[in-house]
């Protein structure tokens, strides 16, 4: 039998999504964002934009224009939400806002004839709390969101003559803090190079909800995993079989923003099989709309031959947080992804650094860097199974966890919903120590047969309790100081 390691050790090696997702509106021109100052001077050059109140007795109202012109056919959304990069700020007292909209049909950019007080406004709106302060994400690019915009959106939209003269769509945020003297602000990007200004995420549709749509982990002979993650609260299950849907699994509510993972099985080995997600909006009665036709095989038997891909390093939060459409390191993630897609493998590895979590700083952070891989990886992983390997930076580091850093346990649960990693179920073996957060198991180390091949996934970060010195000292330990930890080293 051959016998394929696969250990990983990643160190800084570096090496167009096309499924529906939230449609990003961002501001386009530099007069659309800005900063009006006590009711009476619009700052269009404001660089940031602070929502409050800094100290010096000045009220803040932020105005956002947006480009709408994706909106004009539907005339509708099904969720919004605007998304801040966090430029950092100053939280005295519990920093209360207002978001609403600005009621006009045209949308015509905001001045100083045009500041956010002398607007007609929505009667939806949406109150935001902040009682802590953003951190400042520096290059690295921290986000914060607001609740669900949809009522104030749809509302401007939904005027007879909106996107008629122009295709703007204006957003306001009031500072409603009582003290006019307490510093009580906080800070997010204007539109400057190389990085994202406010943006406001639009889903017209329940298939645009999607942050991650189907794709396939833990295959085995018989069965498989799916998993996708929605912004809204879905009703789901999967119609499968060998060459048809003849089978399907239950109705599953999946809450919004959780991973869900529904199992299909009772499949033949060695075969082809087929999938299709079936999904509505939580409590409705509407019709089950109906995903794509995708595919899997199942295990490979003892002498038939078969494929696998492998990348790495993909390092890709670094470029897409840049903000550039044009970036020459997203369009080569692409093009290794079709590559690999024509390959028709039977599952796809990555060898880590895949989401960088260990530099996030809260636990949204965690999950926008594997948020952020979806669109790309969407293109070929709903019809090839992904095991995800861990990497160095995957920020799932045991001697972080044992000084009390929260950071890993994002990693881990960030990783556990955008990814069906296996467990010790009869097919694989592995890790059987559970999840941080008690759900499950960690899915860290694993292992299986396919066809002549046997499968070996191994996780030396989480059981490395004192943090290694630089492997180009050896004096000082080097890489022998990683560890498996007695239990995977038995295993």
């Amino acid at each position: 039998m051959t016998r394929i390691f696969l250990i990983l050790w990643s160190f800084l090696i570096i090496a167009t999504p096309t499924a529906a997702n939230p449609i990003n509106l961002t501001i386009r021109h530099g007069e659309d964002d800005g900063v009006e100052l006590d009711h009476r001077v619009w700052l269009a050059d404001s660089s940031p934009l602070l929502m409050g109140r800094p100290g010096d007795g000045d009220v803040r109202q932020v105005g956002l224009r947006f480009e709408a012109g994706a909106l004009k056919t539907s005339r509708h959304v099904v969720y919004a939400r605007l998304r801040f990069s966090a430029r950092g700020g100053v939280v005295t007292d519990s920093l209360q806002l207002n978001i609403s909209g600005v009621l006009e049909p045209e949308g015509l950019p905001l001045d100083q004839d045009r500041r956010p007080s002398q607007l007609p406004r929505t009667q939806n709106l949406s109150p935001l709390t902040f009682h802590q302060a953003w951190d400042d994400g520096g290059a690295n690019q921290l986000f914060y969101y607001s609740d669900d915009l949809s009522a104030i959106v749809n509302e401007i939209v939904s005027q007879e003559d909106w996107g008629i003269q122009g295709d703007g769509l204006i957003l306001c945020i009031d500072d409603l803090s009582a003290q006019r003297n307490v510093m009580n602000y906080l800070a997010f990007s204007d539109l400057v190079p190389n990085r994202w200004p406010a943006t406001l995420q639009v889903c017209r549709n329940l298939k645009e909800t999607f942050l991650g749509h189907e794709i396939v982990g833990r295959p085995t002979d018989s069965a498989a995993t799916i998993n996708f993650v929605s912004l809204v609260s879905l009703e789901a299950f999967i119609e499968f079989g060998a060459d048809d849907f003849s089978m399907s699994t239950p109705v599953t509510v999946v809450p919004a923003n959780v991973g869900a993972h529904l199992e299909v099985s009772g499949l033949p080995a060695d075969t082809h099989c087929q999938y299709r997600l079936r999904y509505r909006l939580a409590g409705s009665q509407d019709d089950f709309e109906t995903g794509l036709t995708r595919h899997f095989t199942t295990q490979r038997p003892p002498g038939q031959e078969f494929v696998f891909t492998v990348q790495a390093d993909s390092h890709i939060w670094e470029s897409w947080s840049a903000a550039d459409p044009e970036d020459d390191h997203l369009k080569l993630y692409v093009r290794m992804i079709d590559n690999a897609t024509a390959d028709q493998a039977d599952f796809h590895f990555s060898m880590g650094d895949y989401s960088m979590t260990e530099y996030s700083q809260t636990a949204q952070h965690a999950r926008d860097r594997f948020e952020v891989q979806r669109p790309f990886l969407d293109r070929m992983l709903h019809s090839v199974p992904f095991y995800l390997v861990l990497g160095n930076h995957e920020g799932e580091l045991g001697y972080y966890h044992v000084q009390g850093d929260p950071m890993p346990a994002w990693a881990e649960q960030a990783r556990r919903a955008f990814v069906s990693n296996p467990f010790p179920n009869g097919f694989y073996s592995g890790c059987t120590d559970p999840s941080t957060d008690g759900s499950g198991q960690r899915e860290s180390y694993f292992s299986w047969e396919w066809g002549d091949a046997l499968f070996v996934v191994l996780d030396p970060y989480w059981y490395t309790l004192e943090r290694p010195f630089h492997n180009s000292n050896p004096d000082l330990g080097g890489g022998w100081a990683w560890t498996l930890g007695l239990d995977q080293y038995n295993w």
